[in-house]
């Protein structure tokens, strides 16, 4: 007799689906989009909601604060809650989202048609750079327009500013990631976004995006080793039994390579962003502007995490949106013609002898 069966799973609204999320139909997992599709699916189509994602940041920080503001335009469209742990106001972070590009067609990718200007390029493989497939949640933005302002009126925005809990803290910097751990807590427990079965509350119908930007600069204070992994590994917990989805950017390069390793243990996702800046001399990265390497996917609630068919990729900065891509290297067609033709050079070819005379 064949029978079935629905799971059900706590606190993901059972069959009703949670504005933003989305099922991996590889585990079953509740996803969120991080704001850029082509990143998206190389995670499998999303983070997993309860997880933590760190971007190691790029030199200038230019990329990681792109990626961000991607991840709360993200959240700011699809009606999610967000609190952002930073030292800046409210008003000074929504003032640089870029605003969603609402099209039916879905990502760029490149055309199969046939080329009929550049025919050279006809017989040459063409490669599709655009990493993934067009999802049916998510949303792409242009980075040339800021967010109109109506979108922010009925946003749920929180923040915890890092000057404000510094003064709060009577035994110094030491006290600081402790009181930002109990305010994020407390904001979950008061807004039903943590779910505990002892408590038996009421679940909120939405996901709680936490972002936290430069971790670890001097903004923060000086941290020891300690101090920051114990945070991280406080913040994974806390996400784990809470409907909420973290992004954490963190300058791992002005870190320890000892302190790095030990971050990339206690966070679900790491990506670092190696921005290539004036050194192009590698004619293989001229089409790019760094290289986006993972070094952790995410595995939560299953085995063995999704893989994607490569992990060789770049990023790529175009006139409106954040881009990663597969690295791939250009056509080389400086010799094709000359290839196709005589290969004798000393022989001149005669007009007389071709077959065609137009």
């Amino acid at each position: 007799m064949l029978t079935s069966f629905k799971k059900s799973v706590k606190g993901s609204g059972g069959d009703q689906r949670i504005p933003g999320t989305q099922r991996s139909i590889h585990n079953g997992q509740l996803l969120c989009s991080t704001g850029v599709p082509s990143m998206d699916s190389v995670f499998g189509g999303g983070i997993p909601v309860g997880s933590v994602l760190m971007v190691e940041e790029d030199s200038n920080d230019q990329y990681a604060s792109l990626l961000t503001r991607y991840f709360v335009a993200e959240g700011v469209v699809c009606g999610n809650a967000i609190i952002t742990v930073s030292s800046e106001s409210i008003e000074s972070q929504v003032n640089h989202l870029p605003e969603p590009i609402f099209s039916s067609a879905g990502p760029a990718y490149i055309s199969r048609e046939r080329m009929k200007i550049a025919w050279r390029y006809q017989r040459m493989p063409q490669t599709d750079a655009s990493y993934g497939q067009p999802l049916d949640y998510g949303h792409n933005f242009d980075i040339n327009q800021a967010m109109n302002p109506s979108r922010l009126r009925n946003c749920d925005y929180n923040l915890i500013n890092l000057k404000e809990v510094y003064n709060e803290c009577n035994a110094g910097k030491a006290e600081l990631l402790k009181n930002v751990i109990k305010k994020l807590q407390r904001h979950m427990h008061t807004n039903h976004f943590s779910v505990d079965p002892v408590m038996n509350t009421g679940q909120s119908s939405k996901v709680l995006r936490v972002v936290i930007p430069n971790f670890g600069s001097p903004l923060w204070g000086t941290m020891d080793r300690s101090s920051a992994v114990q945070f991280l590994f406080c913040l994974r917990k806390l996400l784990r039994n809470s409907l909420a989805v973290c992004i954490i950017s963190a300058p791992t390069h002005t870190y320890p390579e000892d302190i790095v390793q030990l971050m990339r243990h206690h966070v679900d996702t790491v990506v670092e962003l190696k921005d290539f800046g004036s050194d192009k001399t590698n004619p293989l990265y001229k089409e790019y502007h760094g290289l986006l390497k993972v070094h952790k996917l995410p595995i939560v609630n299953t085995l063995l995490p999704y893989m994607p068919d490569t992990l060789d990729l770049a990023f790529k900065l175009r006139r409106k949106k954040f881009s990663v891509e597969r690295l791939h290297l250009p056509p080389n067609i400086g010799t094709s013609q000359q290839e196709e033709g005589s290969t004798d050079n000393n022989t001149k070819p005669s007009i007389h002898n071709t077959p065609i005379d137009f």
